[in-house]
């Protein structure tokens, strides 16, 4: 598994985005060739960002909207569910979403399912 958000590389470390790193999109020739080696891409971290933890400090929930679209930042998806989308469709087979109740799962299932309907 990679640790990365739309906005780059997740430093597990610090608990937050690692300092110089680039946005998926310039990531997308490392993720093809990775995919074209025949290497399945499993992605985690790319919500932790958004809510943080209470003893290490809350998350920042509008953390990745400058990587998104209009059409992405006015869907009806919480902020997991388009960090979830947008890293399925930005070069992920599959998120390692977080989830602590019935209702987080509920949400990352949507996300997964209609990632490709906010993309063209």
């Amino acid at each position: 598994m990679i640790a990365i958000t739309p906005a780059g590389w997740y430093d597990w470390a610090r608990r937050g985005i690692l300092a110089d790193t680039p946005p998926m999109t310039a990531l997308q020739p490392l993720l093809t060739r990775a995919r074209e080696a025949g290497i399945g891409l499993v992605g985690m971290k790319a919500g932790r960002h958004l809510t943080g933890r209470r003893f290490l400090g809350l998350g920042n929930a509008r953390a990745f909207d400058a990587h998104y679209d209009e059409g992405l930042l006015r869907a009806k998806l919480s902020p997991h569910q388009r960090s979830y989308a947008y890293v399925l469709e930005h070069g992920l087979d599959v998120v390692n979403a977080d989830m602590q109740s019935f209702e987080h799962l509920r949400e990352n299932a949507l996300a997964a399912a209609t990632s490709k309907s906010y993309f063209a």
